[in-house]
C-alpha cells in the first residue's frame, strides 16, 4: 500500500515510494515513450458504460485520458484526442438498453453475440460470431492504426475481409497453425508426440485431434517438453500416426493494421466463410508508445462469473493479448449484492489467480492489480442484505493488506473512492444517475481524475 508523494525530490528517491504492488505498472508507465503501458479495466456497468450518454463520456475514456494527462507521452494522439480509443468490442451487453450505443457496430448478415455473464470468449465475456458473408462496420474512430482480435478456428479455410473507409476489402485467414501427431496414441495416454508446436500452444490451450470419419477429440494442454504435449486428462480415443492437431477457437490472435493518414475511419469487417471476431483496439500515433486502457466491462457481472467456467472458456486470452502491465478491477457493486464479504474475497482471489496463470503461460509478468473501489453506493433499497458498505471495502483492504505475491509483499493496491468522490444519493452534485449507482457523464470525468491522481506512480521518462 501506498500514499501518494508530492514532495519536491529525485525521481530516483521518489521511485523508492512506489509500492511493490504497483512496481510493474510505475516500470512500464516510466518506458511509455518506447513501448506501451496496458492496462485491462476488467469490471461491470461502470466500465462497460451504463448511464453515460456516448463511450467517450463513461469511465474506461476517461480514465485513459485521465491518465495520460498525468503520465504524457510526446506525439501520442492528435486531433484533439489524447491516444487511441481502446476497445470496441464486436458485441455489448448494454446493447439496445441503458448506456451508450454510438459505438455499438452495424451489422449486416446474420451475426450471433454472446454476452451473457458465463459467455466464453473476448474482453468482458463478448463476441460475435459471423456466418458467410455477414458484415459488423466500426463507427468512424480517429486512428493511425488498428488491431483486430478474432478466435481462430481449427477448420481449415475460414476467414474473413477488413475494408477501411469502403476500399478494397483485405482478406484475412483465421484458421490456426496445424501440426501431426508422430507417433499413435492409444486410450489412456497423456501424452501427445507432435512434429512442431505452433506459436499459439502453451499450458492451458485447447486442442482438437482428429479421429477417423471427421471427428475429433479435444484435449487441454498441461505441459509443453520439446515435441511432446502433456495434456489434462487421459485421451478417450486412439489416433493414427500422422493425423491433424490443432487449437481450438480461442481469443486473442490479433491482425494488425498500421499506416494510415491521422483521421476518422471506418472499419467494416467480412466473413468470407463465417468467423467469430472479438472486437477492435484503435490506435492515434501511439501503436508502440503511451497509457492504453482496453476495456473488459461487462453490465452487471460479478466476480464469480468471470472465472473460468471450465476448459472451454478462453475469455482471459483476450486479456492477456493486450499484455497488461496493470489489470484495474472495479468489481464489488454486483458482487455486495450477491455475496458475502468472505465469498467476494475467496472469488476475487480467484480471478486474480487464473489471469496471473494465464499471464505466466505466456511468459508474461504477474501485472500490477489495482482494486478500484468505486464511490460509495447508496440507494436505499437493501442490495447489500443489511451488510454495510465499508464491510465490503474493509474486506476487500484486508485481501491486499495480507497479500505477500509480489516479492514477499502485497500485489494489491487499493484505491478507495469513497474517500475520494462524494455517495452516491448525492444527485445534486450532478455526478450520479437517478438510479444512485451509474455515473453521468459529469461524474466520469471527475472519479477518473481523481483514481489517476490516488495511484503513488513516479512515471518519470529517461
Amino acid at each position: 500500500m501506498g500514499l501518494l508523494d508530492t514532495s519536491p525530490v529525485a525521481p530516483a528517491q521518489r521511485y523508492l515510494n512506489v509500492p511493490q504492488s504497483l512496481s510493474v505498472l510505475d516500470r512500464a508507465i516510466s518506458q511509455r515513450q518506447y513501448r506501451r503501458a496496458s492496462i485491462v479495466a476488467v469490471g461491470d456497468s461502470l466500465y462497460e458504460g451504463t448511464a453515460a450518454t456516448a463511450y467517450r463520456s463513461s469511465l474506461v475514456p476517461s480514465l485513459a485520458d485521465a491518465l495520460r494527462a498525468r503520465f504524457p507521452t510526446t506525439g501520442q494522439g492528435g486531433g484533439g484526442w489524447t491516444g487511441g480509443l481502446g476497445t470496441i468490442g464486436s458485441a455489448w451487453s448494454i446493447e439496445g438498453g441503458q448506456g451508450p450505443q454510438d459505438f455499438i457496430p452495424a451489422q449486416t448478415g446474420t451475426v450471433t453475440k454472446s454476452t451473457g455473464a458465463t459467455a466464453a470468449l473476448g474482453l468482458g465475456r463478448r463476441s460475435a460470431q459471423y456466418s458467410t458473408a455477414a458484415t459488423q462496420t466500426y463507427a468512424a474512430v480517429r486512428c493511425t492504426g488498428f488491431d483486430i482480435e478474432t478466435a481462430n478456428a481449427v477448420s481449415s479455410g475460414l476467414s474473413f475481409t477488413y475494408s477501411i473507409d469502403g476500399g478494397a476489402p483485405v482478406s484475412v485467414a483465421t484458421s490456426t497453425t496445424r501440426t501431426t501427431l508422430t507417433a499413435a496414441t492409444n486410450i489412456g495416454d497423456t501424452v501427445l508426440p507432435v512434429a512442431a508446436i505452433p506459436a499459439d500452444w502453451y499450458p492451458g490451450v485447447q486442442l482438437s485431434v482428429e479421429v477417423s470419419g471427421g471427428q475429433v477429440e479435444t484435449a487441454y494442454i498441461a505441459s509443453i517438453s520439446g515435441l511432446n504435449v502433456t495434456v489434462t486428462a487421459a485421451l478417450t480415443k486412439t489416433h493414427a500416426s500422422g493425423v491433424p492437431v490443432g487449437a481450438h477457437s480461442n481469443g486473442g490472435y490479433i491482425t494488425q493494421v498500421r499506416g494510415l493518414a491521422e483521421g476518422n475511419h471506418t472499419v467494416t469487417i467480412t466473413a468470407t466463410t463465417g468467423t467469430t471476431v472479438l472486437g477492435v483496439d484503435y490506435y492515434l500515433n501511439d501503436d508502440s508508445k503511451g497509457v492504453h486502457v482496453y476495456n473488459a466491462g461487462h453490465a452487471g457481472i460479478r466476480a464469480d462469473q468471470l472465472l473460468s467456467t471450465g476448459a472451454t472458456d478462453h475469455w482471459v486470452q483476450s486479456l492477456v493479448a493486450r499484455k497488461p502491465d496493470a489489470i484495474f478491477c472495479d468489481l464489488i457493486i454486483n458482487d455486495s449484492g450477491a455475496q458475502t464479504t468472505s465469498t467476494f474475497i475467496t472469488n476475487l482471489t480467484n480471478l486474480r489467480a487464473r489471469i496471473n496463470s494465464e499471464m505466466s503461460a505466456k511468459n508474461l509478468p504477474q501485472p500490477s492489480w489495482v482494486q478500484m473501489l468505486p464511490y460509495e453506493v447508496n440507494n436505499a433499497t437493501g442490495r447489500f442484505n443489511g451488510v454495510p458498505w465499508s464491510a465490503y471495502v474493509d474486506a476487500v483492504q484486508a485481501w491486499a493488506n495480507a497479500d505477500t505475491s509480489s516479492g514477499g509483499k502485497s500485489g494489491i493496491f487499493v484505491v478507495d473512492g469513497s474517500r475520494l468522490m462524494p455517495r452516491s444519493d448525492a444527485t445534486a452534485s450532478g455526478y450520479y444517475d437517478a438510479d444512485k449507482v451509474h455515473y453521468t457523464n459529469a461524474g466520469a470525468p471527475v472519479l477518473a481524475q481523481r483514481v489517476a491522481a490516488a495511484l503513488p506512480l513516479n512515471g518519470t521518462l529517461a
